[in-house]
């Protein structure tokens, strides 16, 4: 009992550390859109769900928002710390690691490693679970095979993916998506404090949602991607703005789509093309326009 009253009262204070992120990305547009960002978690359509089966997708989100905004203060250790302890759920904390990258802020990462270490070590030996048992867990379970079931919903009757395998397919979307996240890394390491940690905030839980497995109360993770599009949307110029703000809208509907409205409908596809249009749209605004050189007096 104790335990489930633990995961209900950090999920709320984590919904508060949501509302305060949104409150805070989007107050500059005034207060009616400050507002608007406050109450987005609570509209998540992932929420009820989360509350109810006592996942931890909300206090992993909570912790991740706390990382950024410890980098954004220089407090790399403590943003390791929030990091690692995020990594209860690895297909949401994963991505953020590039936070650390694009703020050169390599020693809370490596802390937040080594931290994850410890208490791993310590988990395995308090259960006295092998690391060869949890190694075989890990590799067939479902974060390495959950393209089988979305293999149908693309076939659209082709029959192109009855061909596929889902594992095989899995693995390579993870190994590209490593060397994709190598080499990102190499350039925001280069281009540091020209990179907009809330966009590629937004950009980590995008890749979060559209690479590893997950649940449908795990979309939950796409909040700081809508909070992203939201403030672009407002400081974008026409006529780019109008389709970041169509963009914004389209996602946040989904989200906030009532569980029972259109529960039938095959919305995968439609969901990760709207995810992916998100992170490309979000890529494009990731690094700041180099400034002008003072003019010689």
């Amino acid at each position: 009992v104790v335990g489930k009253w633990a995961v209900v009262v950090l999920s709320g204070a984590a919904l508060l550390v949501m509302a305060r992120y949104g409150h805070r990305q989007l107050r500059f547009a005034g207060a009616p859109f400050a507002w608007l960002g406050a109450v987005a978690p609570l509209a998540l359509n992932g929420v009820p769900k989360t509350l109810a089966d006592l996942q931890f997708s909300l206090i992993c989100i909570g912790l991740v928002l706390l990382q950024a905004e410890l980098i954004e203060r220089r407090r790399p250790h403590a943003a390791g710390l929030c990091w690692a302890l995020a990594m209860l759920k690895p297909q949401i904390a994963a991505p953020f690691a590039l936070l650390f990258i694009a703020r050169r802020q390599l020693g809370g990462l490596l802390s937040g490693i080594a931290l994850l270490l410890g208490l791993s070590w310590f988990s395995l030996y308090w259960t006295g679970i092998s690391l060869e048992r949890l190694l075989l867990f890990l590799l067939n379970g479902k974060q390495f095979n959950f393209t089988q079931g979305l293999l149908p919903v693309l076939d659209l009757g082709f029959g192109v993916t009855s061909r596929l395998d889902p594992s095989s397919l899995q693995w390579g979307l993870i190994g590209v998506t490593a060397l994709v996240m190598v080499a990102l890394g190499r350039g925001f390491y280069r281009l540091g404090s020209r990179i907009d940690l809330l966009s590629l905030t937004g950009l980590c839980s995008v890749i979060g949602a559209l690479v590893f497995y997950h649940r449908p109360y795990d979309h939950v993770m796409l909040f700081p991607a809508l909070i992203a599009l939201m403030r672009l949307s407002l400081q974008a110029l026409q006529p780019a703005r109008s389709w970041v703000a169509l963009l914004a809208v389209a996602n946040a509907l989904l989200l906030w789509r009532p569980n029972n409205f259109f529960g039938d409908w095959p919305l995968a596809p439609l969901q990760a093309f709207l995810w992916a249009s998100a992170g490309v749209v979000l890529s494009m605004n990731l690094v700041a326009p180099k400034p002008e050189p003072a003019p010689a007096t």
